[in-house]
């Protein structure tokens, strides 16, 4: 599963619930018809997690994703708010510390 896309995808995404080592999104109608996310909502990008993320189901009945993670290796408030930014650098900024999150993992 590509991080990276769910990252770039994130528009379609609403925090629904987030506790430490899980985070539980809603996505919109919208994403069913972005051609980016067919493979996401195909699971066909199932495997290549990062270490650092243990699993990620995407629901598209229900349109919930659960991302399941090492809350030590990924910092929770990082990934909050790279799913709330608005603000293009900023979320540039917070892909980096992701990545490098990911690296070190």
């Amino acid at each position: 599963m590509d991080l990276e896309l769910i990252m770039r995808l994130r528009r379609h995404f609403g925090i629904a619930h987030h506790i430490p080592g899980r985070l539980r999104v809603k996505f919109s109608l919208s994403l069913l018809s972005d051609p980016q996310a067919r493979p996401l909502l195909d699971g066909a990008a199932a495997g290549g997690l990062p270490p650092a993320v243990r699993d990620v189901r995407v629901n598209p009945a229900a349109r919930t994703a659960v991302i399941e993670y090492d809350a030590a290796a990924i910092r929770p408030a990082l990934l909050d708010e790279a799913f709330r930014t608005q603000d293009g650098a900023r979320f540039e900024t917070l892909m980096q510390e992701l990545k490098d999150s990911l690296k070190a993992a």
